[in-house]
């Protein structure tokens, strides 16, 4: 995943120096500095700016790098708001979090009027939120001691990968399967919050597929015996087909449904393999045209997470564990239980065999997000939050897990999962993505339901 980067706003004001004293400008100036030093521990910092009123805020935008995803108003003190929220207009897809930042966890019982002014973060912060809240914009807000990342760290990742995602390309390849309806996101709902789709038809992708790409990508995998060379090969074809579409169109994730004669009866075999080495790469891919589950799939990856495409198979009542398995899709980022396989993907002909990933996800924490669309056509993501186990599911030929649900008994939990509206597709990934997704949403203007 490309590092994410942020901007960062340190509003002044010079109004109350005569309620500190001279060395006023100096203190804010160096707590300021320290913001970026806490903000630096979880992505990079682009560029850092104080902001005061009278300061030429069209001159300072034109010379600040407009390719950050998120840009933090670290608040330390009351400050009219206007020149910040003139800057913070000149960057209108980048995600918001205002901070309310103070030096020291605790406060003097005996607070004076110069401590309100050193402390004042809280006063300073909400006549930005206000404004914000005013125009439509959406905007997250923390607050905390200004060395501690407990608060803002989570804070600023969300952010920045809800504006990644706001400033993203999802590749739609074909249509999807008819009855599949559900998972295709209308084009405009998908613009609505910032992500350019790009279609291509099945033919325009077949065109590409030619020479293998090379076996470095399956370093990982130990390749079954009755999986030969030209299965391999034609993996591999699709492999560097996606490759080749992916860098000309400047995807940052995609969906394709290769259950069309352009694309099976062609090559004779299926692009799991490919859609899955893509998926490793921090591109993520999904099949059957869903265009839902891409965009959830994209959310997590955008925060740096591995994303397994999936279905949930089965629900073992006596221990309580769904299965999750798929088609042939992966992600090589898991650990596993006991290594990766390279098998002939049982889900399909055997004739000219399709070569796909099997392996089982190491146990530990974990989540399922899936997206919704809602009678109003908006979006909103569902999360459940739980862990993986170590049971395996080899025999089901794909990259598999065994998640259990942190909210209650399993037929429950997956009641109140599939009455949320997700489909029979979601991404799961191998940590507590929870709070980082709603915060997303808050972001990209979806709704949000935790199961």
């Amino acid at each position: 995943m490309t590092q994410r980067r942020v901007g960062v706003i340190h509003p002044y004001w010079s109004f109350w120096e005569s309620a500190v004293g001279p060395g006023f400008p100096d203190d804010r100036a160096a707590l300021g500095a320290r913001a970026v030093s806490t903000i630096e521990r979880f992505v990079d910092v682009a560029w850092s700016e104080t902001v005061q009123p009278g300061d030429d805020i069209a001159a300072l935008s034109s010379r600040l790098d407009p390719e950050v995803d998120a840009i933090v108003v670290a608040g330390t003190m009351a400050s009219a708001p206007g020149a910040v929220i003139q800057l913070l207009d000149a960057f209108p897809a980048a995600a918001l979090v205002l901070w309310a930042a103070h030096e020291g966890a605790g406060v003097h019982p005996d607070l004076s009027h110069s401590g309100i002014t050193e402390r004042g973060g809280t006063v300073g912060i909400p006549m930005i939120g206000a404004h914000l809240t005013r125009t439509g914009r959406p905007f997250d807000v923390v607050a905390g001691e200004i060395a501690d990342g407990g608060s803002i760290g989570p804070a600023v990742v969300a952010a920045a990968a809800a504006g990644a995602v706001r400033r993203s390309r999802l590749g739609v390849v074909g249509t999807p399967i008819p009855g599949y309806e559900w998972a295709r996101v209308p084009n405009a709902t998908l613009e609505a919050v910032g992500v350019t789709v790009v279609e291509r038809t099945a033919e325009e992708l077949a065109s590409r597929i030619g020479p293998p790409a090379t076996r470095g990508a399956l370093a990982g995998f130990e390749i079954e015996g009755d999986v030969t060379d030209p299965d391999v090969d034609r993996a591999l074809a699709y492999s560097a087909a996606l490759d080749s579409l992916v860098a000309d169109d400047r995807l940052d994730a995609g969906t394709l449904n290769c259950h069309v004669p352009a694309l099976r009866l062609g090559i004779g075999s299926a692009p799991c393999l490919a859609l899955g080495l893509c998926t490793s790469r921090g591109t993520p891919w999904t099949c059957t045209g869903d265009v839902a589950t891409a965009l959830a799939m994209l959310m997590v990856a955008s925060l740096g997470a591995p994303t397994l495409y999936h279905e949930i198979e089965a629900l073992d009542e006596v221990s309580g564990e769904a299965i999750l398995a798929n088609s042939g899709e992966h992600d090589d980022r898991f650990g596993t239980v006991d290594g990766a396989r390279l098998i002939v993907n049982p889900w399909f002909d055997r004739d000219r065999a399709t070569a796909s990933a099997e392996f089982t996800i190491a146990p530990g924490p974990a989540s399922l997000v899936g997206i919704v669309s809602k009678p109003d056509g908006s979006l909103g993501a569902v999360v459940a939050t739980g862990r993986f186990t170590a049971r395996t599911s080899h025999s089901s030929g794909t990259a598999n897990a065994a998640f259990v649900f942190d909210s209650g008994p399993i037929t429950e939990a997956w009641r109140r999962w599939s009455l949320a509206g997700v489909g029979h597709h979601s991404c799961a990934t191998d940590r507590d993505v929870s709070r980082e997704i709603e915060a997303m949403c808050r972001h990209l203007g979806m709704g949000f339901e935790r199961v």
